[in-house]
């Protein structure tokens, strides 16, 4: 893997940058494949095939997109269906998606041995330019070791976005209220959460130190929102990944490591840590419901994402951030493991991508299109400044680009919490706030933001009277949201990185790439869900991990794990 992505990057530091806007002499009409639901909404009288992205690469590069029928702009979930009817009628368009899903993936294995997609390396050396090029040289797309076969790649994709896993959020002002710390370790966290229930400093009928999402049907417990992945973390288990061990691909939950997380976590329901009443409820949205949106309110923790103050500010009902000065949350990136780091998984990686059919004449015509889109989208290329002015500008908040994107998937992730932390440790050096093109024009207003709640904090305006309404609430949002989420969270990240605090684990593979995930892979999950549940719960003593482990591997395990380590890398 290493050797392949080598080999790509140095193909994009010797080819240099090519006219990004030079059109073809003779127009070149592309059909896309693409579902219907990619997400977002279109500008008033404009549709897949008539938009304004679609017109940019017909003015500016004479591309033309032919947005194909043949069911593919159907529900999202019958995708990989259709595809397949496609693929035995013999009726592919000239480019589509390929999801990480085992029927995808194994239709691209198909397609790829018998010669049915275009090989895409020299294509992909040659049409990436400018901010793209530079991000792809920096931030090489991992995914791409998936989707490159025998040496050769026949599928591109930007891969996900850095700093996204899962933080410890807290009750700052509970914390105060207790006289305690911000815990980092395991057994502060513990001690946290049982002082707040001791203590009930919200004065709730019920305060809950850790609010979790017990939803068994869809992995809760491993979910970004109200999971509880970064404990296992801390045991460094990986309950939800395949990694690397001792040179072979194995699953995270079969693990040891994994047992050890379990029975803490088992302790601590024992404890109190996750109150009994919270595994009766069906989700999360039910655990939220009950104890963080009603006031006072019952919860003194949670997992989450970096993107938590926004349900902070309005997303708790009457106990949400915009109706109390006094509730503060605050994230905290921990626990940390034996070592003194936070190691979550690497989220930046998985199998998929945008493929191209081999009887198409120009597959670097397909790239040249998705390279155009992210120069002037994604980063926002001041070269290209008059092409956003002309085409992106008027659909800003009135549509998502998402909708109007022709393809499923981009050449590269504009990595947001670094670039946005950035800018605004450089606007509270200098006090002025020059940024970079890629950062956008709603960038700025949390960027503003962040450096308003430091220099010039107006929030007690707002409070003055909180039903002002959502014109008014506009800018101190920004300045809440600002500050908690784009300056705290991105410099958690930033100082983490730049001390050594903070590494990824890698995915080693995935059981979508195998047949026996499609088999096997839903029961697997479902087996691994309710056996934790139960462990945790008191349901079943700590030693039941080891009947789930023989049966996870009898019941189709150790047939998605021989088959994963038997893929060429």
């Amino acid at each position: 893997m290493a050797r392949i992505l080598a080999v790509l990057v140095a193909l994009l530091l010797l080819v240099p940058g090519l006219a990004l806007t030079e059109p073809y002499p003779e127009t070149i009409v592309i059909s896309v494949g693409r579902q219907a639901d990619l997400g977002g909404t279109f500008m008033e009288g404009e549709d897949s095939q008539n938009n304004f992205i679609n017109r940019m690469l017909k003015d500016v590069l004479n591309i033309e997109i032919d947005v194909y029928d043949k069911g593919f702009e159907g529900d999202g979930s019958n995708y990989p269906n259709v595809l397949a009817l496609n693929v035995a009628a013999n009726t592919l368009p000239d480019t589509f998606g390929i999801p990480n899903n085992p029927q995808t993936l194994a239709i691209f294995q198909q397609l790829v041995e018998n010669g049915r997609l275009a090989d895409l390396t020299e294509a992909y050396a040659t049409e990436i330019t400018g901010d793209t090029k530079a991000l792809l040289e920096e931030y090489p797309s991992t995914s791409l070791k998936y989707t490159t076969v025998h040496g050769n790649l026949y599928a591109v994709h930007q891969g996900g976005e850095d700093y996204n896993t899962a933080l410890l959020w807290i009750r700052k002002d509970w914390l105060d209220i207790c006289g305690l710390e911000v815990p980092k370790t395991l057994d502060e966290i513990k001690n946290v959460a049982l002082t707040f229930m001791e203590q009930n400093p919200g004065g709730a009928d019920k305060t809950i130190g850790i609010c979790l999402n017990p939803d068994t049907i869809n992995g809760g417990l491993f979910g970004q929102w109200m999971g509880i992945l970064p404990v296992f973390n801390a045991f460094e288990s990986y309950p939800d990944i395949w990694i690397e061990k001792d040179g072979e691909i194995v699953y995270g939950a079969v693990q040891p490591e994994t047992k050890e997380a379990l029975a803490l976590l088992a302790d601590w329901f024992a404890a109190g840590v996750f109150d009994a009443d919270l595994m009766s409820y069906a989700n999360g949205d039910e655990v939220r419901n009950t104890y963080m949106s009603v006031v006072p309110t019952g919860c003194g923790m949670i997992f989450n994402a970096w993107w938590d103050p926004w349900v902070q500010w309005n997303g708790y009902a009457d106990a949400s951030a915009q109706f109390d000065p006094n509730i503060e949350w605050v994230a905290v990136m921990a626990p940390l493991n034996g070592d003194g780091k936070f190691v979550p998984k690497n989220e930046r990686e998985f199998p998929a991508g945008q493929v191209v059919n081999a009887d198409f004449e120009h597959p670097e015509a397909v790239l040249r299109a998705m390279n155009l889109i992210s120069e002037v989208d994604t980063f926002r290329n001041p070269e290209y400044k008059d092409i956003y002015e002309t085409y992106y500008r008027p659909a800003e908040g009135v549509a998502g680009t998402r909708a109007a994107t022709p393809f499923m998937f981009g050449l590269a992730m504009r990595q947001s919490r670094r670039f946005i932390a950035e800018a605004i440790n450089e606007y509270m050096a200098t006090g002025v706030l020059d940024t970079p093109d890629y950062i956008t024009e709603g960038d700025k207003d949390y960027i503003r933001g962040a450096y308003d709640w430091v220099h010039n904090n107006t929030m007690a305006q707002w409070y003055v009277d909180t039903t002002q309404g959502d014109e008014i609430a506009g800018p101190f949002m920004f300045q809440y949201v600002g500050n908690y989420c784009q300056n705290a969270v991105g410099n958690i990240y930033l100082d983490a990185v730049n001390s050594g605090l903070y590494d990824t684990m890698p995915q080693a593979g995935f059981p979508s790439e195998t047949k026996a995930d499609e088999e096997y892979g839903k029961a697997l999950l479902d087996l691994r869900n309710t056996a934790f549940y139960e462990i945790i719960a008191g349901l079943q003593p700590i030693d039941y991990f080891d009947v789930f482990v023989m049966q996870w591997h009898d019941l189709g395990g150790a047939e998605i794990t021989a088959e994963l380590n038997a893929l060429e890398r």
